[in-house]
């Protein structure tokens, strides 16, 4: 068994020789695609020779991998997941590229040194990256399958201990790691505990600790022994529980360590991305539905008298009340645009009557059973939540996102607990990761998890995923 701290150094190690190899094959084979498979007559003719291209393609595949090198990529963490590797992978791969396609097109030296055009195909600038990425990633299969047989054959796997009343998502996860070949479970911490452990740790099996802290003396003293021996330790303070509805983050002040409330990661640069990617595809999404819009607006005034939209009171980031915008699926006398209405204040009565007698839901929101207030158009529109389409406007003019947390109307939003105001720390969506896993047929601190899920763990992908997958759960649940 390999000491601690050095288990995984012949991943970290080999990692990147397999991934120069893999982006310079990638080269290869796009440029074969290039110049053998497709006529001289479709790109045109060879315009950079075999051995340039071999050359040029290795320093390029360097610089990716200087670059995967300052971004993390190789760092030792067991804890990191597929897919914000993946996205890390992605974005060095093509910003290199990005930055030689910028310095041969937009460089006055070049146009001058290159009168007859650029040496370099415009095909394999384009695809090269796509290339690159799926040679690399067949590399780093090659390499799980290896580490995998490792495992198997018992060679570099460890040992954790666990010691407190270990949460069940902690213990699932730590059963299902191949890398993990015994748990050491202790109830607590006292001077027996801390002996064995202590030799655990000196004998160099074990890793990794994870402690659920009881305001123990040992505690300290576990700390410092697994400081020597470099063993990661994680710990969950006895005093934090009172602050288990919110996220917290560490952050160093001078020498001191502090804990501070993490509101999400959609902040700073973030808000500018999402707001920049919302105007676009929020403008794209309006000028391919016009003509879906146009059709229901039809359909819903040869139903039932009463104008195409109402709009009705939601809250938004941070708590600020806002309009949202909705085709009419009930009648026009049931409809609620705000509690303080005098108009709505009969339909709000009816409403509260349906949901004593037809809620299906629990918790602070409502789900009415075959609701008799809908038109016939009604009724299909709240299936596949089409009603929701003019919201289009609410993203555009800023108050929503394409995606994010359910937009909730203020009275339910009154019923919240200290844990679900999370929700509100970002704009409300369209669509979210609460609607694409499982839409109304959710309990309500089911959808909070979600919610409070996306907002902690945002990221660009995230909301490319929620996006492609929500017309397939609208038509197809």
């Amino acid at each position: 068994m390999f000491k601690v701290g050095s288990r995984h150094i012949w991943k970290t190690a080999i990692t990147p020789v397999v991934d120069f190899a893999a982006l310079v094959l990638g080269a290869g084979f796009i440029y074969l695609v290039r110049y053998r498979w497709f006529v001289d007559e479709f790109l045109g003719p060879k315009n950079i020779s075999r051995e340039d291209y071999i050359v040029y393609s290795s320093i390029l595949s360097l610089i990716i991998i200087i670059v995967f090198i300052l971004q993390g990529v190789y760092e030792i963490d067991t804890k990191k997941k597929f897919w914000p590797r993946l996205f890390q992978i992605i974005i060095g791969i093509w910003s290199v590229l990005f930055g030689l396609i910028v310095f041969l097109f937009f460089n006055e030296f070049n146009r001058e040194a290159f009168p007859n055009g650029i040496p370099v195909s415009r095909f394999i600038l384009a695809f090269g990256g796509v290339s690159g990425l799926v040679f690399l990633l067949l590399g780093r299969f090659l390499i799980w399958i290896f580490e995998q047989i490792l495992y198997f054959c018992d060679f570099s796997t460890t040992e954790v201990v666990c010691v407190g009343q270990i949460p069940q998502s902690l213990s699932t996860w730590l059963q299902k790691r191949n890398d993990v070949k015994k748990i050491h479970a202790f109830k607590k911490l006292d001077e027996q505990s801390f002996k064995e452990i202590e030799t655990l740790i000196k004998d160099y099996r074990v890793s990794e600790i994870y402690l659920q802290s009881q305001n123990s003396g040992w505690e300290t003293q576990l700390a410092h022994v697994a400081e020597i021996y470099t063993v990661d330790f994680v710990f969950n303070p006895k005093e934090l529980k009172e602050f288990d509805a919110y996220s917290m983050k560490p952050i160093q002040i001078d020498n001191e360590v502090y804990l501070e409330l993490k509101h999400g990661r959609i902040d700073g640069w973030s808000i500018v991305l999402k707001r920049l990617m919302d105007i676009f595809l929020g403008s794209l999404i309006l000028l391919i539905t016009s003509p879906i819009m146009l059709i229901i607006a039809i359909l819903i005034k040869l139903d039932s008298p009463g104008p195409v939209f109402y709009w009705s009171e939601r809250v938004g980031a941070n708590g600020k009340i806002f309009k949202a915008l909705k085709f009419r699926r009930m009648k026009q006398e049931f409809c609620i645009n705000s509690e303080n209405d005098e108009r709505s204040k009969k339909a709000l009565e009816f409403e509260k009557m349906l949901i004593e007698k037809q809620n299906g839901r629990k918790g602070p929101l409502y789900k009415i059973i075959n609701d008799p207030r809908n038109t016939r158009i009604g009724d299909f529109l709240e299936r596949t939540s089409l009603d929701d389409l003019p919201q289009i406007f609410n993203v555009l003019k800023g108050e929503m996102s394409l995606v994010g947390p359910r937009p909730h109307q203020p009275r339910e939003v009154r019923k919240y607990k200290k844990h679900h105001y999370k929700v509100l720390n970002a704009k409300p969506g369209m669509t979210g990761m609460a609607q694409v896993n499982g839409r109304s047929n959710l309990d309500f601190e089911q959808e909070v998890y979600f919610d409070r899920y996306y907002i902690e763990n945002w990221n660009l992908w995230l909301d490319i995923k929620i996006l492609l997958k929500t017309p397939f759960v609208m038509f197809y649940r």
